[in-house]
């Protein structure tokens, strides 16, 4: 395997220290890469890079703040695309800090139908861009990450495959200890920041880019109402638009309203199944 650390334009970045960690990396190791960027380009830039410098067949990214959950997982992943044949594929994640595990067994059944999982990945998105991995050949036909994003490498990505109707394996173990307290986790605090505006604007592109056309291919009746639902909110600019548009959608309203009465922390992922299971 190859190993390339490619730093954001860090200003303590120290090639040597990391230099000594990697070397003796063992005999397995054929190539490393140790790459600053001059200036900081953000996540999807820096990714972009890194596989461009590689070589290998399959691309597992590991962010800064994550670690592989034990240390078996390359080979493991490598063994699942070999013995499924799968172009690429997602697995669970543990926090690091919480120990909650994501996606669950019933979420992951999901990626066997590439219909359902892009209503449900529309609805809230379940697929880490933390734990994803690829073919290197599968990458590159499919266009890799959007630039036109700064720092949302990973959800576009999954809509412009499921939208192909490429199915996402589920490898249902866990690989990645994730960091948790990261700006893409929704603290509050963070919105108001450099990386937390950078982040919103990504959210605005990917919504005009990916999300609004991909609402014309979403199967599933009454995930489409609630996404319809969604887009006239965001375009509702007063309290009284915002009151038509529920008046436009009350069966959906009505199960928002229900949904947060039952206490459910995952607004997005959880209610697919509420509007899966009322569906008429």
């Amino acid at each position: 395997m190859e190993i390339l650390v490619f730093d954001d334009g860090s200003p303590d970045f120290d090639p040597a220290q990391v230099e000594k960690l990697l070397h003796p990396a063992g005999e397995n190791v054929r190539n490393t890469v140790i790459y600053t960027q001059p200036q900081n380009v953000g996540t999807v830039r820096n990714y972009r890079s890194a596989i461009e410098a590689s070589r290998g067949e399959y691309i597992f990214p590991l962010s800064c703040d994550d670690r592989f959950a034990h240390g078996q997982v390359v080979s493991e992943l490598v063994h699942f695309f070999q013995e499924t044949g799968c172009r690429i594929c997602t697995a669970q994640r543990q926090g690091a800090s919480s120990g909650r595990v994501t996606p669950d067994e019933r979420s992951g059944d999901l990626l066997k139908d590439p219909k359902a999982a892009l209503d449900c990945c529309l609805v809230g998105n379940f697929v880490s861009g933390a734990a994803l991995y690829m073919r290197r050949d599968y990458y590159e036909s499919a266009g890799g990450y959007d630039t036109d994003m700064r720092l949302l490498e990973d959800y576009p990505f999954v809509i412009k495959t499921l939208l192909a109707g490429e199915r996402i394996w589920f490898y249902d173990r866990v690989t990645i200890l994730y960091g948790e307290d990261g700006v893409s986790n929704g603290d509050p605090a963070k919105r108001d920041t450099p990386v937390g505006r950078m982040l919103a604007r990504d959210y605005e592109i990917l919504q005009e880019k990916y999300l609004k056309p991909a609402l014309q291919q979403v199967s599933d009746p009454r995930c489409r109402r609630y996404l319809q639902l969604k887009q006239a909110l965001r375009e509702a600019p007063a309290t009284v638009r915002k009151l038509a548009a529920y008046v436009r959608y009350p069966d959906i309203g009505v199960l928002q309203l229900l949904y947060r009465l039952k206490g459910h922390r995952e607004k997005n992922m959880g209610i697919y199944w509420d509007l899966r299971s009322t569906k008429r």
